[in-house]
């Protein structure tokens, strides 16, 4: 394994190292395996060209005590299929309207990096992955300058996993047969959009704090909206504002959640299982849904909420429940309800 050093410093850098590359020089000569390392203060503009990596390959930037990085490539990235690519510890940024990170079939790692695009004209995503890809973000921060842009992590037929990264103003949509996997995410300041959608896949929420920001205009968007998907949620907190829903499920979807804060939940022709779960407003179950509720706590608010309400051929089970009202608690059933059972 050799290391490339690519910087502007055009001196022997460290022992053993004879050269400081420029950064297309450095990937020309480099081989599978390799480091591609950067200077600090090192910047790579990659102007309108997109930079296609076909070779397995680590690019390792700087990073000062205090945490802030340093290096940083603006450009657009293609990572083909079949390779193996990490970055650590680096910015990767554009400010025009363009994909900065594409993933097509193969496995990519970001540990410890900045992804960012601050053009309020970009209508593409930051990161798009298809064809079976494997991307992993952690110890990371994904940025935008826009609540209202739309999907910013992109995935078809693909796998995502983000752990203890910080989501600022970020959209992930996931489609046919992706599996996403958040753990110990913080997401927040979304609006015109939903934080998670996922069509025909798999979602997986652990020790994450996921929020919306509530209603834009007349439009009110979910913070977790499935699909024909299933949701598995665990010690983690799905809100929202307004009045608007932190988790809905439609098409024969499936959550399982377990120890949650959910503030709205609402279920179309799909099915529920909590435990240990608070809610904040409303367990809703409609369009012959069922749920089954193992100790689930609805905190106090006024009489004008409802805290459950099941209705249209619906069945839905809970045992030991808590209501913090100081009035009754407001249960409705509607026409053509199968069942409800509260112990």
């Amino acid at each position: 394994m050799a290391t490339f050093i690519v910087g502007n410093t055009k001196k022997v850098f460290n022992f053993g190292t004879s050269k400081v590359w420029d950064f297309s020089e450095a990937y020309r000569n480099a081989s599978d395996g390799d480091v591609i390392q950067f200077q600090a203060g090192t910047i790579i503009n990659l102007g309108q060209n997109r930079f296609t990596i076909e070779k397995n390959l680590s690019f390792v930037g700087d990073m000062k005590d205090d945490g802030s990085l340093t290096t940083s490539i603006n450009g657009t990235i293609l990572v083909t299929k079949g390779y193996q690519v990490s970055f650590e510890k680096m910015i990767l940024n554009d400010n025009i309207d363009r994909t900065v990170v594409t993933v097509n079939g193969a496995n990519v790692v970001l540990n410890q990096c900045i992804m960012r695009n601050f053009s309020n004209t970009n209508k593409k995503v930051l990161l798009y992955a298809n064809d079976n890809a494997q991307v992993k973000i952690m110890n990371s921060i994904v940025d935008t300058s826009d609540q209202k842009r739309w999907d910013t992590i992109k995935t078809y037929q693909a796998n995502l996993v983000i752990e203890n990264t910080t989501l600022d103003k970020v959209a992930i949509w996931v489609s046919e047969n992706s599996n996403c996997k958040l753990t110990r995410v913080e997401s927040s300041r979304i609006r015109s959009t939903n934080a998670v959608y996922a069509i025909r896949s798999n979602v997986e929420i652990e020790d994450s704090k996921i929020i919306n920001d509530g209603i834009d205009g007349e439009n009110k968007y979910p913070t977790v909206f499935l699909n024909q998907s299933s949701l598995k949620s665990r010690n983690s907190t799905l809100g929202n504002q307004d009045e608007v829903e932190s988790v809905h499920l439609e098409k024969h979807s499936v959550f399982e959640s377990n120890n949650d804060y959910i503030y709205k939940l609402a279920a179309y022709s799909s099915q529920v299982f909590l435990s240990n779960a608070t809610i904040q407003l409303i367990l809703l179950l409609t369009n012959r849904s069922s749920g089954y509720a193992n100790s689930v706590h609805f905190n106090e608010h006024s009489e004008s909420i409802i805290n459950i309400l099941s209705t249209d051929e619906s069945v839905l089970y809970i045992k030991n429940a808590v209501f913090e009202e100081i009035i009754d608690p407001n249960v409705r059933v509607g026409p053509r309800i199968k069942s409800v059972q509260v112990k």
